[in-house]
């Protein structure tokens, strides 16, 4: 490091005023939640311009900084949909050449109609 560098966390720190800092610790708390969430890798990254701007003679040389904090949130895998494609093209989650079970007609599908109904034989 040179004599006359400063150190980056402090640059870092004064970046709009703690605002870049707190985005930073936002952001990185999001992708970790969501690393341990899937179990999936999760990046974050913040990037920086540096401008210097032209100044008179007499004036103190400047250097705008822009950053910009960008990142990668791992998502769960989500399983896709099977549907069934009828003679005149309609999509249904019923496979309509696969015969039906003539026991299992009238079964419920909904799990609290089940349970009902599993109650009613009980009570019988």
């Amino acid at each position: 490091m040179s004599a006359h560098a400063r150190p980056a966390l402090d640059i870092l720190a004064e970046l709009r005023r703690g605002r870049l800092s707190q985005e930073l610790t936002d952001e990185i708390a999001k992708v970790i939640a969501a690393c341990q969430d899937t179990g999936k890798p999760g990046e974050v990254v913040v990037k920086l311009k540096f401008t210097p701007k032209k100044v008179n003679d007499h004036e103190t040389p400047r250097l705008e900084v822009t950053d910009q904090v960008g990142s990668k949130v791992p998502r769960r895998s989500v399983l896709p949909s099977t549907f069934f494609l009828t003679d005149d093209g309609r999509p249904v989650r019923r496979d309509p050449n696969q015969d039906e079970f003539p026991s299992l007609q009238g079964v419920p599908t909904d799990p609290a109609d089940a349970t009902a109904s599993t109650a009613a034989r009980r009570e019988a």
